[in-house]
């Protein structure tokens, strides 16, 4: 057996393989759910292991980018398209993927991998953690017409689709403007929204954007609203649109911004519409001294003082604070949930700085 990153002329067949294992129907890619994954140049960043006759029986990859916590950015990367053939299965070989992958990041410079799962208690085999926290509003269909009437009198025209180039500069711009999540560049801006894995919609006064909304991306979102940007009015107005259009009760999702970063959420809330709080996703710490330089600028953003800020390791135990607050001893599970939530720990001092709000999504969905 051995491990090696995939060669560009295997990548259809290694893209069949998987699409294979997640039970994609015939016919259907999971290349077109997760595009920049699955792109030609990000090959050397897909890892496989292979039998004695070469054949791949089992495949990890990782996407890279920067993330914004905070305000601040960090480099990240997240896992997917985990799989290993059956007729191979309890050898270890996907553990041993997911570490060379974690090796591969932390020699690249991430400070944090991340993943989405339901299989908790084998990753957490590998140092990963279920932290965060995001928002789940539920938007049913017979509020449409109550979120139109709160945006009585505003006249915009909605478009599905991507419309134009205006509305990849704009949506791109809105979606920078948020204190949380991915840096996206404007190619990979281009690829995800222009995917037959997802439906766009757009709102516009004239000639300027004013609110859109992804729906519908891949397999595991399908009634969703993953990304979304613009004014609360407009915004309303899109989500009744996409409501009655399809008739369907959706779910928006949400970072944890607060009402001032995002007034639209909290006002969907009194709306009608019900809010539920859920993990973000699993997350393992590569890089604790890149961590602590994030943590020390979010500190010195609040006015405090950075210096004051506790954040080492020493062997397999961790110890993290602030000022006369210190967690000593603790396991690298405890760390996590500390610095990343979701649960406050009722100490004021602490939970005035942290948790660390991360939000994911939009990162291909890796």
């Amino acid at each position: 057996m051995a491990i090696r990153a995939v060669k560009p002329g295997e990548l259809p067949s290694l893209v069949s393989l998987v699409s294979e294992a997640f039970h994609y129907p015939e016919g259907q890619s999971i290349s077109r759910d997760f595009p920049l994954l699955f792109a030609e140049q990000n090959v050397s960043n897909l890892w496989v292991e292979t039998d004695e006759k070469g054949a791949i029986v089992a495949h990890a990859g990782t996407y890279s980018g920067l993330l914004k916590v905070e305000g601040e950015e960090i480099s990240v990367a997240g896992i997917g398209g985990v799989f290993c053939r059956e007729d191979h299965q309890g050898r270890g070989l996907a553990t041993q993927l997911i570490e060379r992958c974690c090796e591969s990041l932390k020699a690249r410079g991430a400070v944090l991998a991340f993943l989405w799962t339901g299989e908790h208690a084998f990753y957490r085999r590998s140092g990963f953690e279920l932290v965060g926290r995001q928002w789940m509003i539920h938007a049913p269909v017979a509020l449409a017409k109550k979120m139109a009437d709160e945006a009585a009198g505003l006249k915009v025209e909605i478009l599905e689709g991507v419309p134009r180039h205006e509305f990849l500069v704009e949506s791109l711009k809105m979606l920078e403007a948020q204190p949380l999540g991915w840096k996206r560049t404007e190619a990979a801006h281009r690829t995800l929204l222009t995917s037959a894995g997802c439906r766009v919609f757009s709102a516009w006064e004239g000639n300027a954007l004013s609110a859109w909304m992804v729906i519908d991306k891949g397999r595991d979102l399908q009634g969703y609203v993953h990304e979304w940007g613009g004014k609360s009015a407009p915004l309303n107005l899109l989500l009744a649109h996409v409501l009655e259009q399809g008739q369907r009760d959706l779910v928006v999702l949400s970072p944890q911004f607060t009402p001032e970063e995002a007034p639209w959420v909290y006002g969907l809330e009194k709306t009608g519409c019900t809010m539920d709080a859920g993990f973000m996703g699993m997350v393992k710490l590569l890089d604790i001294a890149s961590l602590r330089s994030l943590a020390a600028r979010h500190v010195e953003n609040l006015g405090l003082n950075s210096t004051r800020l506790v954040m080492d390791r020493e062997g397999e135990l961790y110890r993290v604070g602030y000022g006369d607050v210190v967690f000593t001893d603790i396991t690298e599970r405890e760390f996590l949930k500390l610095v990343f939530g979701p649960e406050p720990t009722g100490v004021n001092q602490w939970d005035a700085i942290f948790p660390l709000r991360l939000w994911f999504w939009g990162m291909d969905s890796v």
